[in-house]
């Protein structure tokens, strides 16, 4: 039997969050205790499944509630 993987878990779960809003996914996200550069790997990844401008500033939006600024403005 496999398993996703704690990171895995953590890019799947920052997808869904910002995909379907929050609840149930950011609530799991939150239980993960995730690193700020866990966060910005998984905003990485989750781009390359949703190239849209709604969906990079939703993501950077539900980043700033972990703390973690990104987008144009994190330079």
């Amino acid at each position: 039997m496999l398993f996703a993987s704690r990171l895995d878990q953590i890019h799947f779960k920052l997808y869904a969050a910002v995909d379907q809003g929050a609840g149930r996914h950011l609530t799991d996200l939150q239980a993960l205790t995730p690193s700020d550069e866990e966060l910005i790997q998984a905003a990485r990844w989750s781009e390359t499944h949703d190239t849209s401008e709604s969906y990079r500033a939703m993501l950077a939006n539900a980043l700033k509630h972990f703390g973690v600024t990104y987008g144009p403005d994190s330079a």
